[in-house]
């Protein structure tokens, strides 16, 4: 499948128009289905039934804006993308301006970033979306974001924003974690991060706009568990790594 390399922004609803991170950068839900619980479900059949769903509750505008960014990314090698009618397939790989995002053509195209977006999600997450008391096969394994440890980072190293914390992997880990990288992440260093997380549930804490933006905790797998021990030490569990907290005056 293709990997989009544009970074997201999102914005009230559950999955956003992913738009370059030049602004700013998922999740309030709502118990769609009742409390009814149904048979178990094939996990291909939870997503399409998910996506479905998460299609009526797209805004025009951000049908637009997520139209705008599929048209500056690679989908060709996605599930579903060669069924498209070709001047729709050849609208976003000739990159043209999606003039009237809220034509029906263009839900077919929607359908495949939602079930894209689904396929790294827990079954619970699922299960409690659709209330469904199981769901029939696993996951997407991604990489464990190196600031939270959820699994929410498609390729180490190559600027993906993590849904939960929030924070942007530009390849930073443990050996280099005091050291301030700069650019995507503001100034602030991975241990830092590390600890805002735990502490405020993102990486900076003065970005409370994205508070309710963030992924629900069991929407994602957890990787790598970091922990604070003490109220001293900042540690990941399984590993040797362990930093003294010194905290800067900004913090």
């Amino acid at each position: 499948m293709a990997k989009p390399k544009v970074v997201a922004i999102l914005h009230t609803s559950e999955f956003h128009a992913e738009i370059p991170r030049v602004q700013n950068r998922n999740y309030s839900y709502t118990n769609t289905l009742g409390n009814i619980r149904t048979n178990p479900l094939e996990r291909q059949q939870a997503i399409e039934k998910y996506s479905t769903i998460k299609l009526t509750e797209l805004s025009e505008k951000e049908r637009a804006e997520q139209l705008e960014v599929m048209t500056l990314e690679d989908w060709s090698d996605s599930i579903g993308w060669n069924s498209l009618p070709k001047p729709v397939r050849n609208e976003f790989e000739s990159g043209k301006e999606i003039k009237n995002p809220e034509l029906e053509k263009y839900d077919a195209v929607l359908m495949i970033w939602l079930r894209y977006r689904l396929e790294s999600v827990t079954n619970e997450f699922l299960c409690e979306k659709l209330n469904l008391d199981r769901i029939i096969g696993e996951p997407i394994k991604l990489e464990s974001c190196p600031c939270c440890g959820y699994r929410t980072i498609e390729e180490r190293g190559n600027y993906d924003i993590c849904k939960v914390c929030w924070w942007e992997d530009d390849g930073q880990d443990n050996q280099h974690s005091e050291k301030i990288m700069g650019g995507p992440n503001y100034g602030i260093s991975l241990v830092i991060g590390r600890y805002n997380y735990l502490i405020y549930g993102l990486y900076d804490p003065k970005r409370t706009d994205l508070m309710e933006l963030k992924a629900e905790q069991n929407e994602f797998e957890k990787g790598r568990i970091f922990e604070i021990i003490d109220n001293e030490y900042l540690i990941e569990k399984g590993t040797d790594w362990k930093w003294k907290i010194t905290l800067p005056n900004t913090v």
